[in-house]
């Protein structure tokens, strides 16, 4: 969350936290989406796919011998369609019938062009939801991880374009005399300016290049549609997975019955409505769609006019999945109902050692299958060998071009320059945050709480860590939470005492602060870059 505001009105379906048709693009935002749309849409493809394969493959036969049984009786009947739905409906009431018909199995465990058994991109099986496999400390750090990465990915080829990067042609080694990265720093990583200077060497003037700024206006003013389009496809995902497995206090049937409900009178219809039908009602559908024009336009007005919001309210989130949350919403609900019961929910876990490259125990919840096949396919040596650790697999790659392509050689000079901005800003960034790390690993106590690691001391009322260590107008202080008071409120103090006694126990007069805010008085909070 990058900037959340007060809603002055009723929120629809008591839910917080809706896109704003407002929202100020970023480049960070827009990274965080592409983010949240491989951990949650590609990752969703990636498994659906693989079920795909592997039901197709015949390694898993009783399954595929079943399943080809019942789709070639349904065609010989014209009975395809039916028999379709019949199957959603069903994935859709009995959630049991999920692992029947597409028994799970670790994403990264199963090839994509085979169906079977394949070595995990990470070398290891060390997750069982991950693409890659890679090992993680807690659930979910592999799949973040990879989101991370595959946006560094994107970026890190596109600069390299614009740089006009030909690393087959380089010198094998960059330590020879005379090498170009040894006098110039390599563009790809400063970025700035460097498709201007490849034209530049070219021979090309770009102060007459009248394409520039307009494009450049035209790209930019598009990224903030592109930005909504992908928060509303990650939240309407995310609202249908939530909508099939509800987590509790969202009703666990409601949704899904509503679903199954949509969908029932196309099963009904299905049986009485030809082909012919079908083909004659889509070519109508576009034909009036491209020239039906001088109808649709008046339509719209008159709509604009007499329901002003009938768009909102055609949108899934306002009917079909109607109080259906987000991860956001669904995480917001349980924040408010642990701080209703005092019971707040744990921080996120940390783990100061890297994650071991052991494979993970993986259980019939990760893998398995229906009948006497095998999981798979694939004997438990097989799979053994396929989840063990083989540190040459995450570096393997299709061809030289490839591997020289994803080399970054920055010279002598470039390293150089490299290597100053890394340590300027890992060493601002160290000593601006070392303290209370420093302080948390000696014992002390207070700095652990600051930092989330452990909470406060179990004698005491105070639940959650409730001061912050920051800066007003650069003056060091604390910021933190007071709900002793008549009134809770949000409060910034110098007191050098807070880092020494906390505020348990303290009144808010005590603290003498320089400003205080009644947290029901918060109308805006806003994340600032760095």
């Amino acid at each position: 969350m990058y900037h959340v505001k007060e809603f002055p009105h009723p929120v629809p379906n008591n839910l917080d936290l809706n896109i704003a048709d407002e929202d100020e693009f970023s480049p960070d935002k827009l990274r965080a989406s592409i983010e949240r749309l491989y951990m949650t849409v590609g990752i969703g493809m990636m498994g659906f796919g693989k079920q795909i394969m592997r039901l197709r493959s015949w390694r898993e036969k009783r399954r595929t011998a079943w399943a080809c049984a019942l789709y070639f009786v349904a065609w010989m009947f014209d009975f395809l369609v039916p028999l379709f739905i019949t199957l959603f409906v069903t994935l859709i009431v009995y959630p049991p019938s999920r692992d029947l018909m597409f028994p799970p199995a670790p994403l990264a465990l199963v090839s994509a062009s085979t169906g079977g058994v394949q070595k995990p991109k990470a070398g290891v099986l060390g997750s069982t939801d991950s693409a890659t496999g890679a090992p993680e400390n807690h659930k979910g750090e592999a799949v973040e991880a990879e989101a991370s990465n595959f946006v560094n990915s994107i970026a890190s080829v596109a600069l390299s374009s614009a740089s006009g990067k030909h690393p087959q042609d380089e010198p094998a080694t960059q330590e020879s005399a005379g090498a170009p990265n040894d006098s110039v720093p390599d563009p790809t990583a400063l970025a700035m300016g460097a498709s201007g200077a490849r034209a530049k060497q070219n021979g090309k003037d770009l102060k007459h290049d009248k394409s520039k700024v307009p494009m450049e206006t035209a790209m930019w003013n598009g990224m903030r549609p592109i930005m909504h389009a992908i928060g509303d496809l990650n939240d309407t995902w995310e609202r249908f997975a939530n909508a099939l497995s509800p987590t509790p206090p969202f009703p666990r049937d409601v949704y899904r019955l509503r679903l199954a409900a949509v969908v029932v009178p196309m099963l009904a219809a299905s049986i009485f409505i030809t082909s012919y039908m079908v083909v004659k009602g889509l070519t109508f559908g576009i034909g009036f769609g491209f020239f039906g024009d001088p109808v649709i336009q008046p339509g719209i007005k008159w709509l604009n006019s007499t329901y002003p919001n009938w768009q909102k309210l055609l949108e899934l989130r306002n009917t079909l999945l109607k109080g259906v949350p987000t991860n956001a919403q669904l995480t917001l609900t349980l924040l408010r109902i642990g701080e209703a019961n005092k019971a707040p929910l744990p921080p996120p876990p940390t783990a100061a050692l890297p994650p071991p490259d052991q494979p993970v125990a993986v259980t019939d919840e990760h893998l398995r299958t229906v009948g006497a096949d095998e999981p798979l396919n694939a004997t438990p040596e097989e799979l053994a060998a396929a989840m063990a650790h083989d540190p040459n697999t995450a570096h393997e790659h299709t061809g030289d071009d490839v591997a020289a392509s994803k080399e970054k050689p920055h010279g002598k000079k470039g390293s150089r320059v490299l290597g100053a901005l890394k340590s300027g800003v890992k060493g601002a960034v160290s000593s601006a945050l070392g303290a209370d790390h420093l302080k948390a690993k000696a014992g002390s106590e207070h700095a652990k709480q600051r930092l989330g690691v452990v909470p406060r001391d179990p004698k005491s009322d105070v639940s959650g860590p409730s001061d912050f260590k920051c800066r007003y107008h650069g003056q060091k202080g604390y910021t933190y939470i007071a709900t002793k008071s008549t009134i809770p409120c949000v409060a910034f103090s110098i007191d050098k005492k807070i880092g020494v006694d906390g505020t348990s126990g303290r009144e808010e007069r005590e603290l003498h602060p320089v400003w205080s805010i009644p947290i029901g008085d918060i109308k805006e909070l806003k994340k600032i870059g760095g």
